[in-house]
This record gives structure tokens, sequence and C-alpha cells, in this order.
């Protein structure tokens, strides 16, 4: 029998981030399907509380300055955003992968399918 590849996996979901008066302060996206976001630290730096919307998605969430963990030396920050629970999280993989290596993907263990890189990139702040 031939050997198959998974489906092509739906992209992960992308989360914008707005202060209290509704003005843009960056994006994030989800890590886990807990709701754990990862965004750039100058995204929510400052702010005491958060907007969080997915696209698509009619939940919007309202995230206190305690949920969020700036990184700052590393230019990120991790937010606890539990209302975002469930979204689609993208694989992140360590540097040096090449483009179609198979990672793990953001699933729990007991469901845990390979998923394979779809374009590496380097970024910057």
């Amino acid at each position: 029998m031939p050997h198959s590849s998974p489906p092509p996996r739906a992209p992960g979901t992308v989360v914008h981030i707005r202060d209290l008066a509704g003005r843009p302060r960056g994006t994030g996206f989800l890590v886990d399907a807990a709701g754990t976001l990862l965004t750039s630290h100058e995204a929510v730096d400052g702010l005491p509380r958060l907007v969080l919307h997915a696209p698509g998605d009619a939940r919007t969430r309202l995230v206190e300055a305690a949920d969020v963990t700036p990184l700052p030396a590393a230019d990120l920050a991790v937010v606890r955003a539990g209302g975002l629970a469930g979204g689609r999280p993208f694989a992140l993989a360590a540097a040096g992968l090449e483009d179609g290596a198979e990672v793990a993907g953001g699933r729990p263990a007991a469901v845990r399918v390979p998923e394979r890189v779809v374009a590496a990139a380097p970024a910057t702040y």
C-alpha cells in the first residue's frame, strides 16, 4: 500500500491586539490549544489591558497585564488568553530546520500527528 501524506494543515490562528481605545498594537499567534499567544514585546509593552480578537471569530477577549509575560531581551511576549482556547495553534520549531522537515504538531500527545515545516524564514524586530 503506498504511503500517503496527511492532508494539508489549516493555517494557525492569528490574533489582532488592540489597546482599550481600539488602536491596533500588533498581532500574535496561538502556540497551543490552551490559548497561549506569542507576540512582539512592543505590541503589549506598557498596556494595563489588551483587547484580543481572532479574525473570523466572534470571540473578543480582554486580557489583564498580569496575564502577560514580557520577554524584552528576546523582543517577545507570551499572553495567557484562555478565552481563545481551542483555536488552531501554529507549530513552533527550532532554527535550522529545512522546508518539509517533519516536526511534532501542537496537539495533545494522545493525538499527536506529524506536521511538516511549510517554510522557514529569519525574523527580526
